[in-house]
């Protein structure tokens, strides 16, 4: 995308920030009782061969995103050039199910800053829906040992909320 070392910050941040007030807003609402019991509460513990194993996973799932890009970017080009900023926006909600980092991966070839500004929040909105959406998904449930129906129940609903208020946003401003 030919941007500078802050680029991406610059492009989405404007964007990203008002969100993540306004959710950790709603999440703190919906939090409130009485934390002072012990019951709940989540120690986690880990190895340093844990850690080192989990990060193994990381860096060979970010190595083969790299060669699906490279592999696939072509057909993605060809592909998603042809979709309109709408439907490209709406058809990102399968990130929930795969993971966003792929399509990111697939679909910024080329694209102009406001098209991929547009492609990558709807990925970061959705990708939070269900938990395969992207890596702190998976680590955070498997840690707090959150079910996939559990988080499913909270954030297929607030996912889409967020992609309706931030569609309507963007057609607003646009």
């Amino acid at each position: 995308m030919n941007l500078s070392f802050l680029g991406l910050f610059d492009l989405l941040a404007p964007w990203v920030f008002p969100g993540l007030i306004a959710t950790s807003i709603v999440a703190g609402l919906f939090a409130r009782g009485d934390y002072h019991q012990s019951n709940g509460a989540v120690h986690l513990e880990h190895s340093y061969r844990e850690t080192f194993i989990q990060a193994a996973k990381v860096f060979a799932f970010i190595a083969g995103l790299v060669l699906v890009s490279s592999a696939y970017g072509p057909l993605a080009n060809e592909y998603v050039a042809r979709m309109s900023n709408d439907a490209l926006y709406w058809a990102n909600t399968v990130s929930a199910a795969l993971d966003n980092a792929t399509l990111v991966a697939l679909e910024v070839h080329s694209m102009t800053l406001e098209r991929a500004r547009e492609a990558i929040l709807a990925l970061l909105l959705s990708g939070g829906m269900l938990i395969p959406g992207n890596i702190p998904n998976i680590v955070c449930a498997g840690a707090l040992r959150i079910g996939s129906g559990a988080w499913a129940k909270i954030g297929v609903p607030m996912g889409l909320i967020l992609l309706g208020i931030y569609f309507a946003v963007i057609k607003t401003l646009g």
